[in-house]
């Protein structure tokens, strides 16, 4: 009877987490990015904490050729120095 219900909670479990991993492959998809299934798949809680830290590359992109098209045509630069204290 253990055995049954043991065998039962880990197909649950392998149910919800393909499940999950494939939501957060969406997820990794809509940000630029591909292949996060199994990442997400097998190492779970970290998988899905390396696509919620995925830099989003479609709105970069889109903001990178919007700010060369502007009237002057130069990409803005910034100042890296520390401010005197």
């Amino acid at each position: 009877m253990i055995a049954v219900l043991v065998v039962f909670i880990a197909i649950i479990y392998l149910v919800l987490d393909a499940v999950i991993s494939q939501k957060f492959e969406s997820i990794a998809e809509e940000k630029g990015h591909s292949g996060y299934f199994a990442w997400c798949f097998f190492l779970g809680a970290v998988g899905w904490a390396m696509v919620i830290a995925l830099p989003d590359r479609k709105n970069v992109s889109s903001n990178n050729s919007s700010q060369a098209n502007s009237a002057t045509e130069q990409p803005q630069s910034y100042d890296d120095r520390l401010p005197e204290l």
